[in-house]
């Protein structure tokens, strides 16, 4: 079968949907790493820890934040949602028997969505990880 220039060639198409290119919008992403030092209560957070007596904070209020990974690598924290539940004298003397808040055992992994704070608390000296998956710009 042959055409000649301007003659059209009729096509039928039976798997449209495989020709269809879908574009999806995906938001840019920006991760960022910490470990901080967290001191036990009952005598403050030290110098330069940004806590105060029994409490440490570990996540600001961020709108852009998607969702963060926690995990205190030398002892347990209670995982508070505010600094005033942070320093109540139950997370800060003792073993964290009965503490108020999430009790995360060490070496334990904590996944969090949103973009509200964190506070922890804890009664030994532990190292904590935080990373932190925000909306980019």
């Amino acid at each position: 079968m042959s055409h000649e220039d301007g003659d059209a060639v009729g096509v039928h198409i039976t798997n449209f949907e495989d020709l269809v290119f879908r574009t999806e919008e995906t938001e840019p992403e920006h991760f960022s790493f910490e470990t901080l030092i967290i001191e036990p209560g009952q005598g403050g957070g030290s110098v330069g820890t940004g806590g105060q007596p029994g409490q440490q904070s570990l996540l600001t209020l961020d709108p852009l934040r998607k969702d963060a990974s926690i995990v205190p690598l030398d002892a347990p924290i209670a995982l508070c949602s505010s600094a005033q539940q942070a320093s109540r004298p139950w997370n800060t003397v003792g073993g964290l028997l009965l503490p108020d808040g999430a009790l995360i055992l060490q070496g334990q992994a904590v996944s969090l969505e949103g973009t509200g704070p964190a506070w922890a608390s804890c009664q030994t000296a532990t190292r904590v990880t935080i990373i932190i998956n925000r909306r980019g710009s």
